[in-house]
């Protein structure tokens, strides 16, 4: 491929109604990414509906009951370019009930925005810890999901200033908050604070999306598109083992199931032969597409569509990774990670969690604690171990554990793939732990 160009994936996260959508969709609309053909039908949809203030986030609201409700719930992927450099745009759901697909789409993330609002007790609602009956905010659970996946580059969107009145103060207020809680959960983005733009931004208005705004005279930094053409180029690793991880497959009338995902290491060739994990059947890349065009290779940092002859089609399907056959990806049962817990009550041994890993996700069972590297002084003199052996972990303590899996799924070490090699434990609907994956187990 004479004419390679890595796309820069960026996923969009927040909590619900913060108005990422609306946000993201006026902005594609700004930078001339959107048909006007288009954009009147979503005017027209919206007004059918008596909100003509949806015509935005109709932009990446693709399905009729996503457009009727106000909601984005599954994730949405848009292309775009600024000064000759692509980018892919990943739009997450803000709601709790999809926070599922939501890991999905920063699970193979370069970079993500950030959408808190502005509007009076708005981040706060999404910063919520909760309880066992309140739940937590999801600028919370996206924040932390995102921070402990490895995302590095981050811009932060204080969206619907047009409701604060384009005031600095309540603009400083939102800032602090967020930069308060980072150091809370301590993210790794607390390291570089200085090199994370905080930009006022009105999605519904245009405010600051692609020039600046004339309403907040007291902000000297970036517009969204200056921030976005800042985001750094991701490391080129055609040179490793191919690695692309299955967003979504579709079928395609005359040709059969066609696979959509991400390149996120390695190259891929039509005539390969090629396995789709978890699984073991084969098959042979018969064509390969990048956005609408036909090519013949792709390699890493390439969102592709493809199409397998073989028995190992019928394994297509989101969470699925694509190897060689000299070197296929692994789904091994069990697997020992590092994990920060980070639940209301301990973990005990036997407990069943929720694991995600890539844009899949299995039930897991703790199987085995092996050591303790951060103890949480709270419980520094409660009992833990019977006959010599841990049994529990608590709040904010750092250990290793081996997980063991109840269903197929891939899972790399963390040395060798990262994005492959950081999971997510989940139970209850909350997040409990962020874990890097040490070893694969037999």
């Amino acid at each position: 491929m004479t004419d390679y160009q890595p796309l820069t994936s960026i996923a969009v996260i927040g909590h619900v109604d913060h108005g990422k959508s609306t946000l993201m969709g006026r902005f594609l609309y700004e930078i001339g990414a959107v048909d006007p053909r288009v954009m009147k039908k979503n005017e027209a949809d919206a007004e059918g509906l008596g909100m003509s203030s949806w015509k935005w986030a109709y932009v990446l609201d693709a399905f009729p009951e996503e457009k009727e409700k106000g909601k984005t719930m599954d994730i949405a992927f848009r292309r775009f370019a600024i000064n000759g450099r692509s980018f892919v745009l990943i739009d997450n759901p803000g709601h709790r009930d999809f926070t599922k697909n939501t890991i999905a789409g920063l699970s193979t993330a370069d970079a993500c925005i950030l959408v808190i609002s502005a509007g009076r007790g708005e981040i706060e609602a999404g910063l919520e810890p909760g309880d066992e009956i309140t739940p937590s905010g999801q600028t919370l659970e996206h924040t932390l999901i995102a921070s402990v996946l490895g995302i590095k580059d981050v811009i932060v969107a204080v969206n619907k200033m047009d409701s604060a009145n384009y005031s600095e103060k309540r603009f400083n207020t939102c800032k602090q908050i967020l930069i308060d809680f980072l150091k809370k959960i301590q993210s790794p983005w607390i390291k570089n604070l200085d090199a994370i733009p905080f930009i006022p931004i009105s999605g519904l208005m245009g405010d600051n999306l692609v020039t600046k705004s004339e309403k907040m005279p007291w902000y000297s930094g970036p517009t969204l598109k200056e921030a976005i053409a800042k985001i750094s180029i991701p490391e080129d690793l055609s040179d490793k083992s191919l690695r692309l991880v299955v967003y979504d497959a579709y079928q395609e009338p005359g040709m059969g199931l066609v696979g959509y995902g991400r390149i996120i290491s390695g190259k891929i060739k039509t005539n390969d032969r090629v396995i789709v994990s978890p699984g073991l059947n084969k098959a042979t890349v018969k064509t390969l597409w990048d956005d609408e065009k036909e090519i013949t290779e792709a390699r890493c940092g390439i969102d592709v569509n493809f199409l397998l002859k073989g028995s190992a089609e019928e394994d297509i399907r989101r969470g699925a990774v694509v190897g060689h056959i000299s070197d296929p990806p692994p789904f091994k049962p069990r697997v020992q990670v590092r994990l920060l817990y980070l639940g209301l009550h301990p973990l005990v041994l036997g407990n069943l969690t929720i694991l995600h890993a890539g844009s899949d996700h299995v039930e897991a069972e703790v199987e085995a604690i092996l050591k303790i590297y951060r103890q949480n002084p709270k419980y520094k003199n409660t009992p833990r171990e019977i006959n010599g052996k841990k049994i529990m972990i608590f709040t904010d303590e750092v250990a290793s554990v081996i997980l063991q899996t109840k269903s197929p799924i891939v899972i790399e070490k963390q040395a060798d793939v990262p994005k492959l090699g950081r999971v997510i434990l989940r139970k209850k609907g909350r997040v409990i732990a962020a874990a890097i994956v040490e070893e694969i187990l037999e």
